[in-house]
């Protein structure tokens, strides 16, 4: 069921143009897909904090963290919109304020 979400062809033609890219627009897709993760990231907090599966205390928290970043970098990767949509966006902004 994950495969089919990440499959979605609305989601992967985000990726598909990457050569077709300058220098300057990579590292803006690359700010913009960050920037899903982190807000990805805050989301899966806000769920895991009724949840201690890697236990209490320093050690718990601290590959809780680990884990939880990891996880929102892997779904970023795949992509569920934000990033495109922020990208697009962005990018058009950029190219009219350059005319």
């Amino acid at each position: 069921m994950v495969n089919q979400v990440f499959n979605n062809s609305a989601l992967t033609g985000f990726n598909k143009n990457k050569n077709a890219l300058t220098p300057e627009q990579l590292k803006l897709k690359q700010a913009c897909t960050d920037f899903e993760a982190i807000m990805i990231r805050q989301m899966l907090e806000v769920m895991n904090s009724s949840t201690k599966f890697f236990g209490k205390g320093f050690g718990g928290d601290f590959f809780q963290s680990m884990f939880l970043d990891e996880i929102s970098k892997q779904i970023a990767a795949q992509g569920l919109g934000l990033s495109k949509n922020l990208y697009n966006q962005l990018n058009n902004t950029a190219n009219n304020t350059a005319k």
